[in-house]
C-alpha cells in the first residue's frame, strides 16, 4: 500500500500538470488578441529554452549534454523537432484564430487517439477491436464538433480551415509522440533542443513577416507563464511522474485535461460551450479510453 504522503505528492504533481496544460489554449487565445503567432512563439520558446537550460545546468545534465545524443541522429532529430514542436504550436495557434477556440481545442484532443493509431502504423502494435471501436467513437465526436455551431447543427464554412488545422495538429502530435518513443531520445536534452529550435525558427519568421513587437507588461507576464508554466514546467513534472509513479495512474489523469482546458476557455475568456461541443468532447475522451484498454505499451509524451 502506498504511503499517504507519497500519494499526496503524486496527486499534487499530476493536478499541477493538468491545470498547467489545461490553461495553454486560453493563454494563447488571450495573447493572440495583440500578438502574432510568430511573436507569441518567439517569446514563449525563448523563455522556455532559458528555463530548461537552467534546469539542466542545476541538475548537472548539461555537463553530459554531448553524451545524450549521437551526432548521426541529429539531422533527423532536428527535422522531428521542427515538425512536432514548431509545426504543432504554430498551426494550433493559427487554428484557434480561425475558428471557435472551444471547438478547435476539442478537436486538438484527438491526439491521444492518434497516438494509438500511429502506434499500430509505426510501432507495429497489434490492431485490436477496442482500438477500432475507440477510434470510431472519437472520430464521431470530432464530426459532431465540426458540424456544430452556437445555434445548433449548422455547418460553418468560414471555420472549416480552423477545424482542418485542429485535426492536423492532433495528427502531428500523435505521430510526433510515437516517433519519439521509437527513437528513444534522452528526454531532457531533446526537449531543450526542440525548444531552442522553435525559438530560432520563430525568430526567422519574425524577420520575414515584420510582426515583432515589444509586449505590454501584462502580456509579458502571460508570456512568462506560457513559457515556464505551460511549456517547461509541465514537461519536467511529467517526466518525474512517468519515472516515479505507476504509468497507468499517471496517464489516466490526462483524461481530465480536455475538460479543464475547455472550462478555462469558458470561465476566463467567456467562450461559449454548446451542448454539441460537450457531447463531441465526451465522445473523443471516451474513444480515447476505449482505444487504450489493454494497451499498456501506449504512453504519452509531452
Amino acid at each position: 500500500m502506498e504511503h499517504k504522503n507519497f500519494k499526496n505528492i503524486r496527486f499534487l504533481i499530476l493536478t499541477t500538470i493538468v491545470i498547467l496544460w489545461g490553461s495553454h489554449a486560453s493563454v494563447v487565445v488571450f495573447l493572440s488578441e495583440n500578438l502574432s503567432t510568430s511573436c507569441i512563439l518567439f517569446y514563449t520558446y525563448l523563455i522556455s529554452t532559458i528555463s530548461l537550460f537552467i534546469f539542466n545546468l542545476i541538475t548537472g545534465r548539461l555537463l553530459n549534454i554531448f553524451e545524450n545524443i549521437k551526432k548521426e541522429k541529429l539531422p533527423f532529430m532536428t527535422l522531428l523537432g521542427i515538425y512536432g514542436i514548431f509545426g504543432y504550436e504554430y498551426l494550433f495557434i493559427e487554428a484557434l484564430n480561425r475558428a471557435s477556440p472551444v471547438e478547435v481545442n476539442i478537436l486538438n484532443y484527438l491526439w491521444p487517439v492518434m497516438i494509438v493509431v500511429f502506434s499500430v502504423i509505426i510501432l507495429k502494435q497489434e490492431l485490436k477491436l477496442n482500438i477500432v471501436i475507440g477510434c470510431l467513437v472519437a472520430y464521431f465526436g470530432a464530426i459532431i464538433v465540426i458540424v456544430s455551431s452556437s445555434t445548433g447543427l449548422n455547418f460553418s464554412m468560414k471555420n472549416i480551415l480552423g477545424y482542418i488545422l485542429g485535426i492536423i495538429v492532433a495528427i502531428i502530435w500523435g505521430s510526433f509522440s510515437v516517433m519519439l518513443k521509437k527513437e528513444n531520445y534522452e528526454p531532457f536534452f531533446s526537449t531543450l533542443y526542440f525548444n531552442f529550435l522553435t525559438f530560432l525558427i520563430t525568430g526567422v519568421f519574425l524577420l520575414l513577416d515584420s510582426s515583432f513587437v515589444i509586449p505590454k507588461p501584462k502580456e509579458f507576464l502571460v508570456l512568462v507563464y506560457n513559457g515556464v508554466g505551460t511549456t517547461a514546467m509541465p514537461f519536467v513534472l511529467w517526466t518525474i511522474a512517468m519515472t516515479k509513479y505507476d504509468v497507468q495512474k499517471v496517464a489516466s489523469f490526462t483524461y481530465l485535461t480536455p475538460f479543464i482546458s475547455t472550462s478555462f476557455l469558458a470561465i476566463f475568456l467567456g467562450k461559449n460551450i454548446t451542448i454539441y461541443a460537450l457531447i463531441g468532447l465526451i465522445a473523443i475522451v471516451s474513444g480515447t479510453i476505449i482505444s487504450e484498454l489493454r494497451n499498456d505499451d501506449v504512453k504519452y509524451f509531452v
